[in-house]
């Protein structure tokens, strides 16, 4: 059964039920009301009768009294039979006896007494048959039925053309878009609603969709829209990038892709936390964005990198140009908050067709210029070039290198001492690592350590560099020699350098007091409260401090002296030039008091010659490290000289008259 029948369903049976109540109740029910006070109503006439009646009686006027009688009769037609008697049985009218009137449901017979001051005066019995006033009241009721039938059957018309109006034809719509929605198809047109549980289903229907259209317009944008920035992602970079080229390859156009990386930033993010590296991100885009033409496409790629495609000129000029204007246009400090942040762009640039024709290559090649310009200081763009690909290629291998060293632990340890300038003992000695290639050798720790820093492969190789270096002094019995092991920037940001480090010592049981921590300068200065705070945490393990390289970074006196360090080690370029460089000599006398002064010790790097080390002596320097005393030489070379001698060199020149 379809809707229409459905509908029109309930509307028959109330018709069938309004008409067969009006048939079988409600009509004879009226019928017998109308009956009994039609009866009612002779009673009542007869009442007049009598009263008209008692004159002519009182004077016997037997003419008036049938003049009277006769109209009556003539008047009321249902009154078939009617006598006039007087109180002793005379009958007055009519003057001839009459037939006795058969019986019925609709005759009924009345007597009813004339009286006149409590005296009767006579008696009128009266028959009335009433059959056609109810055949009148039947045909009245028939005719309400019909009428009745009628409307109902107009009703029944309205509904209907109602139903196909407001109902069947907006559900059939509704069920023509649920079709369509059910087969993905969401862009639909729906009826217009109206007031009522099918217009309320109608704007159900419609806000689902809606709902529907919106949640797939937020995944596509979420597919091709970075959340931050909202820029085009790497997604959409790659179908536009794929796009301008199988375009610029038909119309023998130049297209140039910019790798952007900004200088710094993990620094800022570490530092001032998450929401204001947030900050500067989208504040960063909006200057990039501010530097290209309409047309041309600037993405995020994720973290602090983005990619600019540009629709390039034949002497690359665009490119040129937008490289320059981010490089401008960075230089202006960032306000964040209270903070004035400064970063800089290092860009790489590829070119179609000259170094790349599909998207991965141009990618690469952007990316590969991009580092060259980061290795030559940041704040610059580099064309890409083949020798910038030979190095990367290199890195790459010593990158897969260095983890597979890692697992099959093919780096050595090899120790330089630490003497008394005064007396030439050893006191200390300082763990530096180098890595034995099974196919190129050793291989020096230039060559790989800032690679290891870059790809964060530092951190596990510092973990097995404090371990080992403090299983090896284990070995060596030397229970009074300090020994230093190198920390970089990256295990200042590491959480769990506290963890190592408590672990390490207490599996391996190492004394904390003679283990120091070596940090350069440039590292403790990158995170200074982040820093002070850890170097307050590795003092409470008992363990020292010391810092590295000083004098070749830029960190202030006044954040020496909040630092919890116990030893400053004096750069290896300051030594060199000793007793020669007269400034070389100035700045090491001042660093050498100034330790005093905060009462730290110090130690001078890269001594080579014993003018260096007696004059280093004579200014009150308590340590040297370097050369002239040993190269840095492996573990079991360093264990026959503490087996032999705790004093370098062997030579008496410097340490005459010790014991």
């Amino acid at each position: 059964m379809g809707i229409r029948g459905k509908l029109l369903l309930p509307l028959l049976a109330l018709v069938i039920i309004i008409i067969g109540s009006v048939e079988y109740y409600w009509g004879p029910k009226f019928v017998k009301q109308a009956k009994t006070q039609h009866l009612a109503q002779q009673k009542i006439q007869l009442g007049v009768l009598e009263i008209a009646l008692v004159e002519p009686m009182l004077n016997s006027n037997l003419a008036q009294i049938h003049l009277i009688l006769d109209n009556v009769i003539a008047e009321y037609p249902e009154w078939i039979q009617l006598e006039l008697r007087t109180p002793d049985h005379h009958r007055l009218y009519p003057i001839d006896e009459l037939s006795d009137v058969a019986g019925s449901e609709h005759v009924f017979r009345h007597t009813h007494l004339v009286e006149y001051l409590d005296s009767a005066l006579g008696t009128i019995d009266l028959t009335v048959d009433v059959s056609g006033f109810i055949k009148d009241v039947e045909h009245q009721l028939l005719v309400l039925e019909y009428l009745l039938l009628l409307l109902l059957s107009l009703v029944a018309g309205a509904s209907t053309i109602l139903q196909e109006r407001f109902v069947r034809h907006p559900m059939h719509r509704l069920a023509h878009a649920a079709t369509r929605i059910a087969k993905g198809d969401f862009d639909v047109k729906l009826p217009k609603p109206s007031n009522d549980e099918v217009g309320q289903l109608i704007i159900a229907f419609g806000d689902m969709c809606k709902m529907r259209n919106s949640a797939e317009s937020a995944l596509e944008e979420m597919a091709y829209y970075d959340v931050l920035t909202r820029l085009p992602n790497r997604a959409m970079l790659k179908n536009y990038l794929t796009k301008m080229l199988a375009n610029a390859r038909r119309a023998e156009r130049t297209v140039s892709v910019l790798f952007i990386d900004l200088d710094r930033f993990k620094v800022v993010n570490d530092t001032l936390g998450h929401d204001t590296g947030d900050k500067l991100l989208t504040d960063a885009a909006e200057r990039i964005s501010s530097c290209i033409r309409t047309g041309d496409l600037v993405a995020r790629l994720g973290g602090d990198e983005f990619t600019l495609v540009l629709d390039e000129q034949n002497d690359y000029r665009s490119s040129r140009v937008v490289a320059e204007r981010i490089v401008n246009v960075m230089e202006k400090p960032f306000i964040i908050g209270n903070h004035r942040l400064v970063i800089s762009p290092s860009i790489g640039i590829s070119l179609y067709p000259k170094h790349a024709t599909d998207y991965g290559s141009m990618m690469q090649c952007a990316d590969t210029a991009m580092y060259r310009a980061k290795e030559l200081g940041g704040n610059r763009y580099e064309y890409y070039s083949t020798e910038m690909s030979d190095k990367l290629s290199r890195h790459m291998r010593i990158e897969v290198g260095l983890r597979r060293a890692i697992a099959e632990e093919e780096f050595v340890l090899y120790y330089q001492p630490k003497v008394e300038l005064v007396s030439g003992k050893i006191i200390g000695v300082e763990a530096l690592i180098r890595w034995m290639d099974p196919e190129q050798g050793m291989i020096p720790p230039d060559d790989f350590i800032p690679l290891a820093e870059e790809t964060g492969l530092i951190i596990p190789i510092g973990e097995w560099v404090l371990r080992k270096a403090c299983e090896q002094h284990a070995e060596w019995g030397a229970c009074d020699i300090e020994l230093a092991v190198n920390l970089s920037a990256n295990h200042l940001s590491d959480s769990n350098l506290l963890d190592t480090l408590r672990t390490t010592l207490r599996e391996t049981g190492f004394a904390p007091h003679l283990l120091e921590l070596e940090i350069t300068e440039n590292a403790i200065m990158q995170n200074v409260q982040q820093t002070i705070t850890i170097l307050e945490q590795i003092k409470t393990l008992g363990v020292k401090v010391a810092i590295d390289d000083f004098g070749t970074g830029y960190s202030s006196l006044s954040y020496l002296n909040r630092y919890a360090i116990d030893t400053i080690k004096i750069d290896r370029s300051f030594i060199m030039d000793l007793p020669q460089n007269t400034d070389a000599l100035a700045i090491t006398s001042a660093t050498i008091a100034m330790a005093q002064n905060l009462k730290r010790r110090v130690v001078a790097e890269g001594v080579e010659t014993i003018e260096q080390a007696t004059i280093l002596a004579e200014l009150g320097c308590e340590m040297g490290q370097g050369y002239y005393y040993r190269k840095p030489i492996p573990a079991s070379e360093f264990a026959a000289i503490l087996s032999s001698t705790r004093y370098l060199p062997n030579d008496q020149e410097l340490h005459a008259g010790q014991g």
